[in-house]
């Protein structure tokens, strides 16, 4: 059976953003190898919780061969923590996911100065003309831009790196085969073009409230820095 499909079981049993996947990876050659162990060697492990031992028992590989199948059919790439492909500087995280589901073709992360531009959705003309300005010049100076593809900030800042012809990775909060913001489907697809569109959710995973939070530490995780062009305030 396919690796990957044991990436995607163990990444949807664990549940994004779960510590126990680096733990995991470290301490097993594949996930296919921790999988065969069973359910004696995930207990001695000494690291799962027995509710985290269940889920790893009830989420049957078979759902995740379906992911897989779907993914093929979407022409949606897969990438591991075990992958040559997969980015150094995400790994670093205390918590990387175990997969990456993208659409493009991945830059080189480690090589190249990333800048996370991020803000607000309900930014200011002056901010969303900053964010913009930034991720251009930014961009015509080499590095890749990142950001998360929300209206706003966001969205200026992977319009500026598109017009400047520079790279720009779009982590969303959802899965790649969920229309999230229909009035972003065209930027999305010049995206894909000159960068990446990338998530840590299977296809068809809609954008609900707890994912973005989440995507975030992939947003930061990527970057070798990060900016915050206007963000709400908190009373």
């Amino acid at each position: 059976m396919d690796e990957r499909v044991y990436w995607i079981w163990l990444s949807e049993a664990l549940h994004p953003g779960s510590r126990k996947i680096k733990e995991i990876y470290k301490s097993y050659k594949s996930a296919k190898e921790f999988y065969n162990m069973g359910q004696m060697e995930w207990r001695l492990f000494g690291m799962l919780t027995r509710k985290e031992i269940n889920r790893l028992i009830d989420y049957d590989i078979s759902e995740a061969e379906e992911i897989l199948n779907k993914c093929a059919f979407l022409g949606i790439d897969i990438i591991t923590l075990s992958d040559e492909l997969y980015p150094q500087r995400l790994k670093e995280i205390d918590n990387p996911p175990g997969t990456l589901y993208i659409k493009g073709t991945m830059p080189r992360i480690d090589d190249i100065v990333c800048i996370a531009i991020v803000g607000t959705r309900n930014a200011t003309s002056y901010g969303v003309d900053m964010a913009f300005d930034l991720s251009y010049s930014l961009s015509k100076l080499g590095a890749i831009i990142v950001s998360g593809g929300a209206i706003g900030i966001d969205t200026a800042a992977h319009k500026g790196a598109l017009q400047a012809k520079g790279q720009t990775v779009l982590v969303m909060g959802c899965g790649l085969n969920y229309n999230y913001l229909p009035e972003n489907l065209e930027m999305r697809r010049q995206v894909k073009e000159q960068g990446v569109l990338m998530s840590e959710y299977p296809p068809d995973m809609p954008p609900i409230r707890s994912n973005f939070p989440m995507r975030n530490r992939i947003i930061s995780g990527l970057s070798s820095g990060t900016v915050v062009v206007e963000a709400g305030s908190r009373r």
